[in-house]
């Protein structure tokens, strides 16, 4: 039980990485704060984790709203007393059909980790650590291709955590984030569900095959944990070797 005691916000926890993550912290004895955006999703990743023995909460939270964040930052900390861990995982993908697209995609993929990182930071203060911040960049953070506002608001995440890990590294709290390459979510499903387009990527990652939801959750988890008690600022890249071809 990794987490027993601890208590986490997970973000964009309705599916994929979000999902997987906020079920592992869960297994591990959190209790985890499902923060979602689509309500259906949201609260049925809850039930499921209440199903199998774990506690969570849902929290209807738009991030790119600081409004919402910062309430249900707070809403965390007066039920539980306080907010161990935060996963700023909500995000969208870039169209690369319009090269020109910016605010829809920086408003969540970069605001709104922004958001999460400044109120549970505040939060993470004034209760006292040892706490820890995990954001969810892309491997679009370390490479160029993937869309103008997508890729800026990736390589932007991944600066951020680095500063606030210096900022954050006096109080206890350790601030990492991850840089997942291809993972088999909604996001991406567009990718592996067509051949052509399957076949296009899978020769560009070393391992052969797309990663699962479930292998980025374990990093995250690993970040968050005291098993990592001595790791702040890391871009932790999770690819099967596709940055490094």
């Amino acid at each position: 039980m990794l987490f027993q005691g601890k208590h986490a916000l997970v973000t964009g926890a309705g599916s994929g990485i979000g999902r997987a993550t906020a079920i592992l912290l869960a297994r591990e004895g959190a209790t985890v704060a499902v923060a979602e955006l689509d309500e259906a999703s949201g609260r049925r990743v809850s039930q499921e984790i209440q199903a199998a023995g774990g506690q969570a909460e849902f929290l209807h939270v738009d991030v790119a709203r600081e409004d919402q964040v910062a309430a249900a930052v707070r809403q965390v900390a007066d039920r539980r007393g306080r907010l161990d861990i935060m996963v700023n995982n909500a995000g969208i993908g870039g169209d690369p059909l319009d090269p020109f697209l910016w605010d829809p995609v920086i408003s969540v993929n970069l605001n709104g980790a922004w958001y999460g990182c400044k109120h549970a930071l505040q939060q993470m203060r004034a209760q006292g650590g040892p706490a820890a911040i995990v954001s969810v960049a892309s491997i679009a953070g370390v490479t160029g291709g993937w869309g103008n506002a997508y890729t800026t608001s990736k390589h932007a995440v991944i600066g951020m955590t680095r500063n606030l890990a210096l900022e954050a590294a006096p109080n206890g709290i350790r601030v990492n984030c991850v840089c997942p390459g291809y993972v088999r979510t909604p996001l991406t499903r567009i990718g592996w569900e067509n051949p052509e387009l399957r076949a296009a990527i899978l020769p560009t990652i070393p391992a052969g095959r797309m990663a699962e939801p479930e292998e980025i959750a374990e990093a995250i988890a690993w970040l968050a944990s005291e098993k990592a008690s001595y790791v702040t600022g890391l871009a932790l890249v999770v690819d099967g070797g596709f940055t490094v071809r």
